[in-house]
């Protein structure tokens, strides 16, 4: 059974990959026909570079998560210490968020501690603040609160975007799905299905509301 449903994700992966390598073959062909100038030819060729990363990207998180869904990702679980993993992406995205004005509040209880692979839940924690960031607007803030509950580690991050619209509510979490608010930023949706993929094999679950105030909440819950 196991197989097989690693064998239905790996078909999933591989009609995922199709457009873009379809794109990829559609460049290469372009620059070789006659009359192309040397610019032009530097120009579609960096662009093939761009949308080769952009494939091995896709591919490492699409087959991770393919592995997650079908039970054969190795989470090889050790003590993460989650003020320390939390800051760490904080940092990183406060960069991000500069230009537009975008702060990050962190508030994580002392000596927390989650059970998982550390950089895969860095990953994790990536992908929601990454997403967090993005859907806020100019000014706006961003925050991270981690607490240790009914024997768990919960980690929330909000925004003050526009929210998850109550029909996209369950679909946000399918591969590649990208809902009306997210059409025109970048990504290529797989950021949420990663997140779900990868706290669900650390035996942990997460859900997304919106908050009364305005904005997005996306809650995680792992073992302590």
């Amino acid at each position: 059974k196991q197989l097989n449903r690693f064998r239905e994700s790996l078909d999933s992966v591989a009609h995922d990959l199709r457009t873009p390598l379809a794109r990829l073959r559609g460049s290469a062909e372009g620059v070789l026909k006659e009359g192309q100038t040397v610019d032009e030819f530097r120009t579609t060729m960096s662009d093939c570079l761009e949308e080769s990363d952009q494939l091995v990207g896709m591919l490492n998180a699409l087959m991770a998560i393919a592995e997650a869904e079908a039970g054969a990702l190795d989470v090889k679980a050790a003590p993460v210490p989650v003020a320390d993993l939390t800051r760490g992406v904080a940092d990183l995205y406060a960069f991000v968020g500069e230009d537009r004005g975008i702060g990050i509040d962190v508030d994580i209880a002392p000596d927390l501690v989650a059970q998982g692979h550390p950089e895969l839940l860095r990953q994790v924690l990536a992908n929601l603040v990454d997403n967090a960031v993005k859907f806020s607007p100019r000014g706006g803030r961003v925050a991270i609160r981690a607490r240790e509950e009914d024997g768990d580690v919960v980690v929330r991050v909000c925004d003050d975007g526009p929210g998850v619209p109550l029909d996209e509510r369950e679909r946000i979490w399918e591969r590649l799905y990208r809902g009306d608010k997210s059409r025109h930023t970048p990504g290529l949706g797989l950021g949420l299905s990663f997140v779900r993929a990868i706290v669900h094999a650390h035996g942990g679950h997460v859900e997304a509301e919106n908050r009364s105030e305005g904005g997005a909440l996306f809650t995680v819950r792992l073992p302590a």
